[in-house]
């Protein structure tokens, strides 16, 4: 049995390449198991929090106190539990940051971290700002086009901390088997990366395809309203170039 996860950050892509792989037969792929904060995780299969309220006082307490061996339990369980040829779950870098232990574990598991990056870290701002202005995070259906407003205040700052996401994670990775899956070559060659990805999850290949639907055009002059006001902000900085990625 291969363990793995997919790593990445909110709107990059690590939806479609769930989605994706679920769709193999020999793939086994929770979500975010590790949602857990404000009372989060207790709707989602095979979370961590599920896991700890089966016998709520012994495995709470370990929460706190000895949360090292508890996660270890819990993650070796979730690998074990399970027919699959490769099982993983997704995992975002802030429950990394909640979690520190589970980098220890994926080190001397040899975990396999199939991580997902967009490569436009604009698009992955305007991803942001669309699904929470419009409530909507993911559909199987098709959607209409909707335009936002892109807060310009401070939008230099917040591209360099998206960059700076995509090289904590693969810092983190760095002693862990590793492959990079981008959104933008994925969408533009699918079958080679997932190719790759079934390789490297050492499963047969067969076809795969994701449900999902996209909610926003890749032009940006389709989803941003004051496109104009994003040119002035970027015109000149080094992040000029997503505007035409």
């Amino acid at each position: 049995m291969t363990g793995f996860i997919v790593a990445g950050s909110q709107r990059t892509g690590t939806s479609l390449i769930v989605s994706t792989l679920r769709s193999h037969p020999d793939i086994c792929c929770h979500g975010e198991v590790f949602l857990y904060s404000r009372g989060r995780g207790k709707n989602i299969e095979a979370s961590y929090r599920q896991f700890i309220n089966q016998k709520k006082v012994p495995r709470t307490i370990s929460h706190y106190l000895n949360r090292d061996r508890l996660i270890g339990e819990y993650l070796d369980y979730t690998y074990a539990n399970t027919d699959s040829e490769a099982v993983g779950f997704k995992l975002m870098l802030d429950q990394v940051r909640e979690f520190p232990e589970i980098r220890a574990y994926l080190q001397k598991k040899s975990i396999r971290i199939l991580h997902v990056i967009r490569e436009n870290v604009l698009k992955t701002m305007v991803s942001r700002v669309s699904a929470m202005t419009r409530g909507r995070y993911h559909s199987n259906e098709k959607v209409e086009l909707a335009k936002i407003q892109l807060p310009v205040r401070g939008l230099l700052t917040n591209l360099d901390a998206l960059e700076k996401e995509i090289l904590d994670w693969r810092r983190y990775a760095a002693e862990s088997p590793y492959l990079c899956i981008s959104y933008e070559t994925f969408n533009a060659g699918r079958d080679v990366e997932l190719q790759k990805a079934q390789d490297f999850l050492g499963v047969d290949y067969k076809p795969m395809a994701s449900t999902l639907k996209k909610l926003n055009s890749d032009n940006l002059v389709d989803v941003v309203e004051n496109y104009d006001e994003l040119v002035m902000t970027l015109s000149g900085t080094r992040h000029e170039r997503f505007l035409d990625f």
